[in-house]
């Protein structure tokens, strides 16, 4: 049981972490955005939230694999650094070669560990290694494909959605303004248009793209009518995946006030998936509450649903509202400004996708 557990978390932070790093190449960053829109979209057609959790077990082995190579890397690197400094700090005591000495045999040491523990694993279960091999010719073959074509699918859909609201707030920001009366009566209402454009898109989209990836059809992306049908059966599991999912995406306009180096780029990344990872799952567990069928609902319980519908959008729309207004801040604080407001996390990248 406890080792099923640290194997598990070491799944687990491997899998944020290498979405993370995928997150930040140009062009892979439709698997990573594919990744996620199939967590949730595989518990909606499996119905079970441990669906979700996908690529466990292999990004467990990869963990381990790569957690015992970092303790080993450490090691080695702790017995040279002695050798060098000793080296420098008394050439003449022999300590120097004493640390190069344990050096080199650490190496040796681990080296014949390394291969005894793959002789014990070869002679225990021949066919581990060739799982493995096969595994991974699965992943990049099969599924790797399979989530950049998902990643792409939901970022046109969230593109054609986000477009032309987004469009308007930032023509409102570009419009001159040298104290005209009609430039700032136009301002206002592109802005106006725009943020209720952006709360309406803002607490439709996270759904609409759980529904895209649960069907596998593209059409299921404008499909309103089908999302309004499951809000009104699980109206508060709606809501909470809403706000979970709109709220995650707003610590990243926070790291973005400084334009973060190449190199560095996927630190940010790693926030934003940790964040955007559980409110996917809270998706797919709407969109799962909201398919159940239905015995049928007497007057009583028609009233008390309605209400909870009501109270589940006033929420969603607050919840909206505050994230629209985020957006539209950001322009004053991002690297990008008023670009930067097409950089929508939540729905499309989890990285800024404009040239730093």
């Amino acid at each position: 049981m406890v080792f099923n557990l640290i194997f598990g978390g070491l799944g687990i932070v491997t899998l944020i972490v290498g979405l993370a790093i995928v997150a930040t190449v140009p062009i892979l960053q439709f698997i990573s955005l594919g990744y996620l829109l199939e967590v949730s979209g595989r518990i909606g057609r499996t119905g079970r939230i441990r669906s979700g959790f996908i690529g466990l077990k292999p990004a467990g082995v990869i963990g381990l694999f790569l957690a015992a190579g970092g303790i080993i890397w450490l090691i080695l690197r702790y017995l040279s650094s002695m050798a060098i400094n000793a080296e420098i700090i008394a050439p003449a005591s022999g300590a120097g070669r004493t640390w190069g000495f344990l050096a080199v045999l650490g190496v040796g040491v681990l080296t014949a560990a390394a291969v005894a523990v793959f002789l014990v694993v070869q002679w225990l279960r021949p066919s581990t290694y060739a799982d493995l091999r096969d595994g991974l010719w699965h992943m990049v073959a099969r599924r790797l494909p399979y989530y950049f074509w998902l990643g792409l699918r939901g970022f046109i859909g969230g593109v054609i959605w986000l477009l032309v609201p987004v469009t308007l707030l930032v023509a409102a920001a570009l419009l001159p303004d040298a104290g005209r009366t009609d430039a700032s009566v136009l301002g206002a209402v592109l802005r106006l248009i725009g943020g209720i454009g952006l709360i309406v898109v803002a607490f439709h989209l996270p759904l609409l793209q759980t529904q895209m990836a649960a069907t596998g059809q593209f059409g299921a992306m404008f499909r309103c009518g089908q999302v309004y049908a499951l809000f009104w059966r699980a109206p508060l599991v709606f809501g909470i995946a809403v706000t979970a999912l709109l709220l995650s995406a707003l610590p990243l306009y926070l790291l973005k006030i400084e334009l973060v180096p190449a190199d560095a780029a996927w630190l940010p990344s790693l926030a934003f998936v940790m964040f955007i990872f559980p409110a996917r799952v809270l998706a797919g567990w709407a969109y799962v509450r909201g398919s159940r069928p239905e015995r049928g609902v007497r007057p009583p319980r028609f009233l008390l649903r309605a209400v909870m519908c009501s109270l589940s959008a006033m929420l969603m729309i607050g919840v909206a509202g505050f994230y629209a207004v985020i957006v539209f801040f950001s322009q004053f604080t991002v690297w990008h400004g008023v670009w930067g407001m097409y950089e929508q996390h939540a729905f499309l990248l989890p990285v800024p996708f404009l040239g730093g």
